[in-house]
């Protein structure tokens, strides 16, 4: 024999219907790597969306409520004082001054209402979500590498099954003589 002829060729049907198997888990495996790493770069994109503008914005409407009650509870004063001296000099019934009172505790209220919300939300609301958001970075972050270890696990199967499958054909390893 010549160097490199063919010497036996072992039956490799099985060895190719394992291959066929494995590039189809490889492909899975590698989808699977690509959808985490797009999963963990979301997560990461929700932390910085919420700290650098869905909280923002959350606090500047807070405060804008905390205004609008403040500039609401000051207008009712107003008219609370006007409708007492009015009242005083009998040119306003009981009913429509005790009318403006409760415009003024209704208006107390809703400061204190919105007060209570912008304090939550600074306070309790914020931290809470940015522990859910921050907690779904890591989770992202350990499926990617659990994900990317499986591939790496698939794609060395796939590789050792190929080298089988290319050892399935015995050549000559040098010029001479075959002997059975």
């Amino acid at each position: 024999v010549k160097k490199g002829d063919k010497l036996v060729e072992l039956d490799t049907s099985t060895l190719e219907d394992e291959i066929n198997t494995q590039r189809i888990t490889y492909s899975k495996a590698k989808s699977a790597v690509t959808q985490s790493q797009k999963n963990y770069d979301v997560a990461k994109i929700s932390v910085q969306e919420y700290e650098q503008g869905t909280l923002k914005q959350q606090i500047e409407d807070a405060t804008a409520q905390t205004i609008i009650a403040q500039e609401s509870l000051r207008s009712a004063q107003n008219s609370l004082a006007y409708s007492e001296r009015m009242f005083q000099r009998g040119y306003i019934s009981k009913l429509e001054l005790e009318a403006q009172q409760f415009a003024v505790r209704r208006a107390t209220l809703e400061l204190d209402s919105a007060k209570t919300a912008k304090t939550v939300l600074e306070k309790f609301t914020k931290a809470k979500t940015l522990v859910d958001l921050r907690s779904q970075v890591e989770t992202a972050k350990a499926a990617m590498e659990s994900d990317q270890a499986a591939f790496t696990l698939e794609e060395s199967k796939l590789r050792r099954l190929e080298t089988q499958l290319a050892n399935c054909t015995v050549v000559a390893p040098q010029d001479g003589m075959v002997v059975y």
